[in-house]
């Protein structure tokens, strides 16, 4: 069961960076805030709160600076993985 979780938590890591590079890829810069947090959340995958408090960091930074710079489609992709942490988050607690 622990293996199970965090294989879709690996999962999750990997959306979230696909989610910024995507970003990183339009823009000439990089999501420093976004990329330290996923950082943590790696660090931190088998502590339930922590990881998912880091990725939905992540992908708030992610999710605003997409929306400002006119990336709704990326700012979508963020906010959606938030909802499905948040929905995991409930399940599992």
């Amino acid at each position: 069961m622990a293996e199970q979780i965090s294989s879709e938590r690996v999962q999750k890591l990997d959306e979230a960076k696909e989610i910024i590079a995507e970003f990183e890829s339009h823009e000439d810069t990089q999501l420093v805030g976004a990329r330290d947090a996923l950082f943590e959340a790696s660090r931190r995958i088998k502590y339930d709160g922590n990881f998912f408090e880091n990725v939905e960091r992540a992908m708030g930074i992610t999710a605003g600076i997409a929306i400002n710079a006119g990336y709704d489609e990326i700012a979508s992709d963020a906010s959606q993985l938030i909802e499905e942490l948040e929905e995991e988050l409930l399940n599992d607690g």
